[in-house]
């Protein structure tokens, strides 16, 4: 069998019946020549909703490649899961609930027989009650496709808004790293951490034309966002790991480091990440039998020195001040580290800016 040249990898959990919607959508613009050039893979986190015989229909009438896990194993490793089906030259990774616009599987066949690009940023139809969603052209502000690497393109619109939503993201199989045992040391954003470090020196293509669209999600779903947020705490050493992987990242694709507009999300806010990750530094000082090292609270300090936030300079130095005195405080890191995380006070984000 020849191989395929794009495959859609879902990754789902508890959506059986957006994820209908999802395979109908892709299925419909799969006869033939684009048909034969497609490929489509699903992982089941372990769905009790009908989720499992529905994708057993789908594999045994539309071709549909399934596997499922026996239990959840987070949103992360189900994404790697999906990925390892794949066999075509490029993958497209795609939300369960999201939905590809009619004629677009055509126009991308098109796209990847012909271009030259090892990345594609998809953009997405914007979300109701939000025009600046992430990813429209309208809000990129392009008016035709725009190549250069991807990590221009990260440092012009942002880490979060480029990477972080899996629909956006179409890319030359072979080129991804593994990145599975990151996982559970980086679990906010994994795979975008992964992508980066893959294709940040690669030609990347930003595409103008809305290839699919998210459902407006309801109360449950967003509740479900809330509950891993809390599940996987910010304050904890999966943040000072995004930290290391990005200064990673730099150092060895020797790129320049990122400007104040990497961090950014959406218009009129700033993620800062970097501020989250000095944060975890300094809990993690109290934490019994775990230290950070100096050299790498001064990469730190690297990251993040686009802050504008008069009390940072003096965190920094507190932080380093706190991991050289660790070992004489043991006898009070283990009381302390007894304590609920949210002993600690968080520091103040209202008003938190970015340096232009």
């Amino acid at each position: 069998m020849a191989t395929p040249l794009l495959t859609i990898a879902i990754p789902t959990y508890e959506r059986a019946s957006r994820l209908r919607d999802c395979l109908d959508s892709i299925l419909k613009q799969c006869d033939g020549s684009v048909g034969a050039q497609i490929e489509i893979v699903v992982s089941d986190n372990g769905s009790t909703d009908g989720t499992a015989p529905m994708l057993l229909e789908y594999a045994s009438t539309r071709g549909v490649r399934v596997r499922r896990n026996p239990t959840n194993i987070g949103m992360d490793l189900n994404l790697i899961e999906a990925t390892r089906m794949a066999t075509g030259e490029f993958i497209w990774w795609m939300g369960d609930d999201d939905r590809i616009h009619e004629g677009f599987l055509a126009y991308a066949c098109k796209l990847l027989t012909t271009g030259t690009s090892d990345f594609y940023f998809v953009p997405c139809a914007p979300i109701a009650g939000r025009p600046d969603c992430m990813g429209t052209v309208h809000y990129l502000g392009y008016e035709r496709p725009v190549t250069a690497n991807l990590w221009e393109f990260v440092n012009q619109h942002g880490f979060f808004r480029i990477l972080g939503s899996i629909g956006h993201c179409m890319f030359r199989r072979k080129l991804l790293v593994d990145y599975s045992n990151e996982v559970p040391h980086a679990p906010c954003f994994a795979h975008a951490f992964a992508l980066l470090f893959s294709f940040a020196d690669s030609p990347a293509t930003l595409l103008t034309r809305n290839g699919f669209e998210v459902p407006e999600k309801t109360s449950a779903e967003m509740n479900e966002y809330v509950v891993r947020w809390k599940k996987h705490n910010l304050w904890n050493w999966g943040w000072f790991r995004c930290a290391q992987l990005l200064y990673e990242i730099v150092a060895g694709h020797h790129l320049p480091f990122p400007k104040a507009t990497f961090f950014q999300m959406f218009a009129g806010q700033d993620f800062a990440f970097q501020f989250h990750a000095i944060q975890s530094v300094l809990t993690l000082t109290f934490q019994d039998g775990e230290t950070v090292s100096a050299k790498d609270i001064e990469r730190l300090t690297e990251l993040t020195r686009w802050l504008d936030l008069p009390a940072y300079d003096a965190l920094c130095r507190n932080a380093c001040e706190l991991i050289k005195a660790h070992h004489t405080l043991c006898a009070t890191a283990k009381q302390i580290s007894s304590a609920p995380i949210a002993a600690f006070p968080p520091l103040p984000m209202e008003g938190i800016r970015l340096r232009a």
